[in-house]
């Protein structure tokens, strides 16, 4: 007698965020980075490789509306991103000055507009696979 074909696992939503997230600090990392492999901190300046740097959320990503907005999300040391709880003002500072007031207020004003559905997040992960292929 044939062995049943098993069903494929459910994925829960909470793992396949965790895998957006790990995929989507990738791009976000690799893009802003140098040629040489170097990216800048958004909050404090300092230059190291990508790989030894976080993707910095400005608005928590608690908040899922604005979770994988790109910008939202720009390289931080680990010091600023982890240990000085993001540098909140000086990360303010850098979206004002690059993407202007407006760009501020919606990030801020939308954060708590919707939660994302699983289709939604299989999308960004699609998305980060893609991106990261042209990235390499």
């Amino acid at each position: 007698m044939p062995k049943p074909i098993p069903k494929p696992k459910k994925v829960s939503k909470k793992a396949l965020i965790e895998k957006a997230d790990r995929l989507f600090s990738k791009v976000v990392r690799r893009h802003f980075a140098t040629d040489s492999g170097y990216c800048c901190c958004v909050t404090c300046g300092v230059m190291k490789q990508w790989k030894e740097m976080d993707a910095g959320h400005f608005v928590a990503r608690d908040f899922e509306a604005v979770r994988f907005d790109k910008r939202n999300v720009h390289p931080q040391c680990r010091q600023c991103n982890r240990f000085r709880s993001g540098m909140g003002a000086q990360y303010a500072r850098h979206i004002l000055q690059h993407y202007g007031q407006e760009v501020f207020e919606e990030l801020t004003t939308t954060k708590r507009e919707a939660k994302l559905n699983v289709g939604e997040v299989l999308e960004v992960i699609e998305n980060c696979k893609e991106k990261l292929k042209e990235l390499t």
